[in-house]
């Protein structure tokens, strides 16, 4: 059984290197968190370089480094992190005399996996023929298997190949993986072939499984056929078309000779035995093919063939003496290759993220490509979330405006309790523990000192930047060309963007405040009821002597009335539990969204293969239950709210006109609309703490990017300055840039010191990229590698 060499690589440091790319590209906390993660990715790769034994442990070596590279390459642009691959063809290894030949290099990941691939896919067909040789049935299922999954090893070379930008070795070209699958498949459905004899399946059967291995191995010798080709050149030392062709005759001989015996009838009764004798005769032409490249080629398998054929010629003879004794039938002279049956699949990789099997090295990188979508992803989220938050406040605010107008005249009748009712008593303590009134004054002040706060850190930042783009521009009009560093105002402008979407987010929230606290002095008369004690609140409601009370036993109207607020009352309190289930809700949905990391979230979805849009989709719609919920919810207060109404109606007919009971009804009206306003401003108060502390928390991140920014900037004027001066006092004008400058660090906690270089102008041309990274930006696209070593 054919099976393609091994290619060979060189060592490359791929854990230093990877290490300083995120250094530079991300940051020193991203790179120290990865450490470890970037040596266990470089003794992966020693470990699948030196993987030769054709055993599962070993392709497991290799197809868990592919994967590995397979995420990371969706995670960071490998062609930036100045790794360069080199690769040796599999069919033109280099030799003493020319050890570069066959050789590529690239700085591609996807030239290393598609070369990690192809010698997982060598192992896997060395490994099969080793079970085929042993032969017995299980050893021809395992090798079939095996066979099938090296022919998704090189399918997935040939995928990851393709986008390799730049030429790559014949050996992984299209045409050549093409062939591999193929071959491999050819040695499947031979295993399967080989099997089916064993299990002494019928003739007919073994004919179409014949067949379809010389369809395989057609089809795998089909790119190498036309022997001008580059492909074909490229192995013809080593005679791959011509063992392929041999291949396929022989088996198309076999499938001959299975669908003549197959002809055979009953009782050994041959009423076909003219098409038989087409059938060996055919055979016999295929296996004298086979039998002749066999031996040009000095191939083991010729004396094979050549037993084969002895056989077909006494076969033929003996049916063919047969037929003149017997049956005189007509010899057929066509005899059409039997229907080939091919029952072998390629069997594709699992997904990385499978592979791994949760021991993603790198799980935590968040990939360049979910950076700008998480930011994108978790506005949509929260205007989703704000909408249907909204939604809910303004329906609750309904509910309870229809209660307030019905509460307070049920609980006026309630000759249970002659103070304040109980549902209102309840939540007084609370109030009062919290500060009431003053508590939210004081909350109130506290965002107002956190937002002056912040406006002048946002003011502080734009006077740095004007500071320093002035001083710039007074440096380029003093010293013309040779000041040769970037614009401050062309780089600073994503910060100033920054700044004032923070201002503009800061003038809103001002709105937002206004309207909290004209909310509180308007409700301030009811407000202030809430510091009173329990009993002065008792006797708020009850009166002095509460001739309304005095009232209620004498009377059927009364008991009459008293009846129906009980009943009507279980109702308010059935509104009063959905209602709580409602806030629930709200405090769920809420937590969701302050639980979940939207980069990361995204990072998975987008790793498992999906679009961003799909993972918009996905991760959106795990929300949708609280919206479905909410409607459910809604659905049953509108019930319960007009069977309430409804009931009302009659309660008011039978209700008492007295003065007292009015005046009940308006004091247990003024606590309840109270409560209602407290517990409304405090939701207020409290989404703005959190809003200011969040803003907090932006603004001082925006203030050390000035200060970075700023630091980093006057070091490069003082380097540039002192380079002119010192090509001044030599006398020349030749101040250019370094040849190979040290790139910038990505956004570091402290910034390094720059090397003072006393006789050289420091470099500035990446002045703008630098720039870019203390903003916070995504690098743009890096400049085109250079042309691969020959």
């Amino acid at each position: 059984m054919l099976v393609p060499p091994r290619k060979t690589s060189t060592a490359v440091d791929v854990s230093a290197k990877l290490e300083k790319f995120l250094l530079e590209k991300q940051s020193a906390e991203i790179a120290n968190q990865h450490k470890d993660a970037c040596k266990s990715l470089g003794e992966l790769r020693a470990q699948t370089l030196h993987s030769t034994e054709p055993s599962e442990g070993a392709r497991e070596t290799c197809i868990k480094y592919w994967a590995q590279l397979a995420l990371l390459d969706k995670r960071i642009n490998f062609s930036q992190a100045g790794i360069q691959f080199q690769w040796h063809d599999a069919f033109l290894p280099p030799s003493t005399f020319n050890p570069g030949q066959g050789r590529i290099t690239n700085s591609s990941v996807h030239l290393e996996m598609a070369s990690v691939l192809f010698n997982a896919g060598v192992m896997a067909g060395a490994q099969g023929v080793r079970e085929h040789s042993a032969g017995g049935v299980e050893n021809l299922k395992l090798a079939a298997a095996v066979f099938r999954k090296g022919a998704g090893m090189f399918a997935m070379a040939k995928e990851a190949a393709s986008k390799v930008d730049g030429a790559v070795s014949l050996d992984i070209g299209p045409d050549s993986l093409t062939m591999l699958e193929q071959l491999y498949l050819g040695h499947a459905q031979r295993c399967f072939y080989e099997k089916a004899v064993k299990d002494n399946m019928k003739h007919g059967i073994l004919a179409k499984l014949c067949g379809g291995v010389a369809e395989c191995y057609a089809q795998a010798q089909a790119p190498i056929a036309n022997p001008s080709s580059d492909l074909a050149k490229h192995v013809k030392q080593i005679s791959w078309s011509a063992l392929l062709t041999m291949e396929m005759h022989v088996f198309r001989a076999q499938a001959h000779l299975h669908y003549a015996q197959s002809l055979t009838g009953e009782g050994e009764v041959r009423t076909q035995l003219g098409k038989e004798v087409a059938h060996m005769r055919k055979a016999q032409e295929e296996v004298e093919q086979g039998l002749k490249i066999a031996k040009s080629h000095k191939s083991p398998r010729a004396s094979e063939f050549d037993a084969l054929k002895s056989k077909l010629v006494q076969e033929i003879k003996a049916a063919i003496d047969e037929n003149n004794k017997i049956y005189h039938m007509e010899i057929e002279t066509h005899a059409p290759d039997p229907e080939a049956k091919i029952m072998v699949k390629t069997e594709a990789l699992p997904e990385p993220l499978t592979v791994l099997k949760g021991a993603d090295r790198f799980a935590s990188l968040i990939p360049d490509s979910v950076r700008s979508s998480a930011i994108a992803y978790a506005t949509k989220r929260q205007e989703s979330i704000n909408v249907l938050v909204k939604e809910m406040q303004s329906d609750t605010e309904h509910v309870r405006g229809r209660l307030l107008r019905i509460t307070p005249q049920l609980e006026a009748v309630d000759s249970t309790e002659p103070g304040l009712p109980t549902r209102l008593r309840d939540k007084i303590p609370g109030i009062q523990q919290k500060g009431g009134l003053k508590f939210l004054h004081g909350a109130i002040q506290v965002c107002l000192d956190v937002k002056a706060e912040v406006s002048e850190q946002l003011d502080r930042a734009s006077k740095i930047l004007d500071q320093e783009e002035r001083s710039d521009d007074e440096l380029r009009g003093k010293f013309g060309a040779r000041w040769t560093r970037s614009s401050s105002r062309t780089i600073n402008a994503p910060l100033r963007k920054d700044i004032a979407e923070a201002k503009k987010t800061l003038g809103l929230a001002a709105d937002a405040d206004d309207k909290v606290y004209g909310m509180v002095e308007d409700k301030r008369g009811h407000l202030e009821k809430l510091s009173w004690n329990i009993d002065q609140l008792d006797a708020l409601v009850s009166g002095a002597g509460d001739k309304a009370y005095e009232a209620m036993d004498k009377g059927t109207s009364t008991a009459q009335l008293q009846q129906q607020a009980v009943g009507l009352m279980n109702v308010v309190r059935h509104i009063e539990r959905f209602m709580e289930e409602r806030e629930g809700m709200r405090a769920k949905l809420l937590a969701k969204r302050d639980q979940e990391d939207a980069a990361r979230a995204l990072t998975v979805l987008i790793l498992a293969g999906k679009s961003p849009d799909e993972a918009f989709a996905e991760l959106l719609s795990g929300y949708s239950i609280y919206s479905d919920s909410f409607r459910q919810n809604a659905s049953s207060v509108q019930q319960l709210l007009e069977q309430l109404e409804e009931g009302h109606k009659g309660f008011l007919q039978l209700a008492s006109a007295s003065n007292e009971m009015k005046r009940r009804e308006e004091a247990i009206k003024a606590v309840s609309e109270a409560i209602e306003a407290f517990e409304t401003l405090s939701g207020h108060v409290r989404e703005g703490t959190e809003f200011y502390s969040l803003m907090q928390d932006k603004v001082q991140k925006i203030d050390m990017r000035v200060a970075d920014f700023k630091c980093a900037r006057d070091m490069q004027k003082d380097d540039l300055f002192t380079s002119i001066q010192d090509a001044s006092a030599r006398g020349t004008s030749d101040i250019g840039p370094p040849s190979q400058p040290p790139p910038p660090a990505a956004m570091p906690a402290a910034m390094p010191a720059m090397p003072m270089m006393a006789s050289a102008m420091p470099d500035t041309s990446r002045d703008a990229e630098f720039a870019r990274k203390l903003a916070g930006l995504p690098a743009s696209a890096p400049p085109p590698p250079p042309p691969p070593a020959r």
